[in-house]
């Protein structure tokens, strides 16, 4: 994965879970700011002025040392929504040793993110990663994809 410091914080450039099949368009990293429970609602406030609707969305969630394992559990247990319900085309998750990486595809993926952080389901859900989850989260946007053409 490529990355660059900038003021004492990782900003990733380009990785593993940013191509999405050449969406494009997408115009980089943005740290969420405030709290936790209302991170992801005030960023993607900001996605919906500076465009209505983007066709890929990645979510990274630090998680805290030892707690991969956990982790990869949890996403094991497949998401607390129906994707096809959200008109999402993929939708997958990566796992490191040091992130969660939510990444959703499709004509409204910054909308079905949106719908998903005011689910009672999902919000449910959450709780059981309070222990792994170690700082903010952040919308990482894709800046490179290719696809076959033939």
């Amino acid at each position: 994965m490529c990355q660059r410091e900038e003021r004492g914080q990782s900003r990733i450039r380009c990785g593993f879970a940013l191509e999405c099949g050449g969406c494009g368009g997408c115009d980089g990293l943005r740290h969420i700011e405030g709290s936790q429970s209302g991170e992801l609602t005030d960023l993607l406030a900001r996605l919906r002025a500076e465009r209505a609707a983007r066709a890929c969305v990645a979510v990274v969630f630090p998680i805290r040392r030892g707690t991969v394992e956990a982790a990869q559990r949890l996403v094991e247990e497949g998401p607390p929504f129906d994707v096809e319900r959200l008109g999402l085309e993929r939708h997958h998750v990566f796992v490191s040793e040091r992130e969660v990486v939510f990444f959703f595809e499709g004509e409204s993926a910054t909308a079905a993110v949106e719908a998903l952080s005011r689910s009672p389901r999902v919000l449910n859900a959450a709780v059981r990663w309070r222990g792994i989850l170690g700082g903010r989260p952040r919308l990482a946007e894709e800046r490179f994809g290719w696809t076959r053409t033939s």
